[in-house]
């Protein structure tokens, strides 16, 4: 009788912890499904065209668009606006004249014209990776002599890397010489008889 009851217990057991893991994964399912609802509301906002905000452009920024004749692209008179044109960036700033003159701002006429001034310009300058090679031997050994021995060499299709000195390739190839040599003499002596 008290075996039947150990059993019931254990079943009654097995069964609540069965029902705690059940509850625990339905919580974890919903949360991680609220969570993704969540992400992919972010993202279709962030990622929207034309954000309400940027759609308006306030009075102020117009007036001070107008005030700068020689802004290139700036028309003067409140023409309507074709689609391509009425498409504002989402992120516009406004910058005041003495912001503009403490940054150096210089605004003036598009124009062709020789630079004669210095350029420098500062970068990263990286192999392309598409046309890199790994040169691994498939033997033990060491090198002798490296003939591509600078970072950026550039190396033609059969032109040799280094000279490598490996006992096992040595003992390999006087092995084979002897093979040769051996199959040639009884090569020789089966056609003697």
């Amino acid at each position: 009788m008290t075996d039947r009851y150990e059993t019931i217990e254990k079943e009654i057991s097995a069964y609540a912890e069965a029902r705690k893991y059940r509850r625990a994964f339905w919580i974890t399912l919903l949360t991680t499904v609220a969570l993704v609802i969540v992400a992919a509301a972010l993202w279709w906002r962030l990622n929207q065209k034309s954000p309400v905000g940027a759609q308006q452009m306030s009075a102020p920024a117009k007036n001070e668009h107008a005030a700068q004749p020689n802004m290139p692209g700036m028309a003067m008179s409140e023409a309507p606006a074709t689609p391509a044109q009425s498409e504002v960036p989402l992120a516009p700033i406004q910058l005041s004249p003495q912001r503009m003159q403490s940054i150096g701002v210089q605004i003036g006429q598009v124009e062709y014209k020789a630079v004669s001034d210095e350029l420098r310009f500062y970068g990263n300058v990286q192999a392309n990776e598409r046309r890199l090679a790994y040169v691994q031997t498939r033997f033990a050994g060491w090198i002798r002599q490296v003939y591509a021995d600078a970072t950026g060499d550039f190396v033609r299709k059969g032109q040799p890397l280094f000279t490598i000195y490996s006992p096992d390739l040595v003992t390999t190839e006087q092995e084979y010489l002897l093979a040769k040599t051996n199959a040639a003499a009884l090569h020789q002596r089966f056609q003697a008889t």
